[in-house]
């Protein structure tokens, strides 16, 4: 998973579980996490930017980190990949709950899983992409 609750330690993920339990009436899922991220990096892009100016918010969301409900994360320039880590567990099925979370949690940071430099750029080359990042022009 890229957005686990249950295996995500931080003081922000602390403050949204019970707020969202108590509006959703479930646990939040990965897709909330991810979506709230998203919706957060945005906000804090325009608020830095001092602008809704796409070009001014590309930038930022470029060239900035944001704290997320994962931690701090940040976008590649290349191409824009996330550097989201992934969680890895063994399932159980938590009786309290009443269904199944993981355990013994393996946290792969995002930075590990991306394609080389490199790589992209030759794959862009061959395909005739051509990419100039937000914040080289």
């Amino acid at each position: 998973s890229r957005g686990a609750f249950y295996a995500i330690d931080t003081p922000k993920m602390k403050k949204f579980i019970e707020p969202y339990k108590k509006l959703a009436k479930a646990y939040p899922t990965c897709w909330a996490i991810l979506s709230y991220d998203c919706v957060m990096a945005i906000a804090d892009a325009v608020k830095k930017a001092k602008s809704f100016d796409r070009d001014a918010v590309a930038k930022v969301l470029e060239s900035s980190d944001f704290d997320t409900l994962r931690g701090k994360l940040s976008f590649r320039a290349i191409d824009h990949q996330m550097n989201s880590p992934e969680y890895f567990a063994t399932s159980y099925f938590d009786k309290e709950k009443g269904f199944s979370l993981g355990k013994d949690v393996v946290v792969v940071p995002g930075e590990s899983l991306f394609r080389s430099v490199e790589s992209v750029k030759k794959a862009r080359e061959k395909a005739g992409i051509q990419f100039v990042p937000w914040t080289a022009k």
